[in-house]
């Protein structure tokens, strides 16, 4: 435009510039699906106690566009949950990846295209008995775009962490494990029954509830909003936004019946009434006396489909 202030030369400068900043960019790693970190105690050691952490983290290989991390970052906090100092930080190399066999259920025809792996860390780390709680944290970003319950899922990462009570040190406590691996793919419309309970190898009480995953790390940036913060950062995480009214963390799936989990058993019943990717977290809160000793989490994805009737 002859009027213009900024000649043609200037725009085409500004359009090269969009265009190569738009393929410079790095790719947002959207893949988290799931994971949780337990712990095994080991015996004393000193005047602490040695520890086994599992941490298990769960990828789309099919519409993500990062690997796991290798190796993955982990920070351990000590105080309380408002109030803590950073202890330790440090790397574990990932350990075997396996595929997760999508199970098709009985009444399905049409199982949708899934990939699904899983990556297992172990690391063993000695922890001085405390009055106050240890946090082991690991956060990676960012989660699959297509989840259905939560707000801008594909910028939102996911904080995997676990504390360590101080009751939970003086006993040498052992968290709970999960026995079963969810199912990947549900019927809509269809009547649901999921086993999510776990074992506990002191015995002690587990109760169960609906929880929020977790949020972590961001989609570009630093700090606390890298893909992979490094160091973690602590405590307190932020939590994922559900998408309400329709959505929560007591009922992150809706339903009619609504999709519930019994406090006792962790079993997970209602009948689903919508399509789409949910991202579901599971609190279980571990009782020895009357007293909490830790509490597990885990969140995964659950994918509803239409399934043709029998």
């Amino acid at each position: 435009h002859s009027n213009s202030r900024y000649p043609m030369t200037s725009l085409k400068h500004t359009l090269l510039l969009a265009l190569c900043l738009l393929f410079a960019a790095p790719a947002f790693a959207t893949h988290i699906v799931g994971g949780g970190i337990t712990y095994e105690c080991l015996g004393n050691a000193g005047n602490g106690k040695r520890y086994k952490f599992t941490m298990k983290v769960y990828r789309d290989c099919l519409n993500g566009n990062a690997q796991f991390d290798n190796p993955a970052s982990i920070a351990i906090y000590s105080g309380t949950e408002q109030s803590n100092f950073l202890f330790d930080d440090f790397n574990v190399s990932r350990g075997e990846v396996v595929s997760v066999g999508i199970t098709a259920p009985d009444c399905i025809d049409n199982l949708p295209m899934m990939c699904l792996e899983e990556a297992t860390y172990t690391w063993e780390s000695i922890l001085p008995t405390s009055n106050e709680s240890y946090f082991i944290v690991y956060q990676r970003c960012c989660r699959t775009n297509a989840i259905t319950n939560i707000l801008i899922p594909g910028d939102t990462g996911a904080t995997y962490s676990v504390e360590i009570t101080p009751a939970a040190q003086q006993g040498c406590n052992n968290s709970p494990v999960f026995n079963n691996f969810p199912p990947v793919v549900i019927c809509n419309n269809y009547p649901l029954e999921v086993d999510y309970s776990a074992t506990d190898a002191d015995g002690d009480q587990l109760v169960y509830s609906f929880c929020a995953p977790y949020a972590g790390g961001g989609p570009s940036g630093f700090g606390c909003s890298a893909t992979a913060p490094s160091p973690p950062c602590p405590p307190p995480f932020d939590e994922v936004s559900f998408i309400g009214p329709a959505y929560s963390a007591g009922q992150p799936m809706g339903g009619n019946p609504v999709i519930n989990i019994n406090a006792n058993t962790g079993v997970i019943t209602g009948t689903p009434h919508m399509n789409g990717q949910f991202v579901v977290g599971v609190c279980v809160q571990e009782f020895r006396d009357g007293q909490l000793l830790s509490v597990t989490r885990r969140d995964f994805q659950f994918n509803v489909t239409d399934c043709a009737p029998q």
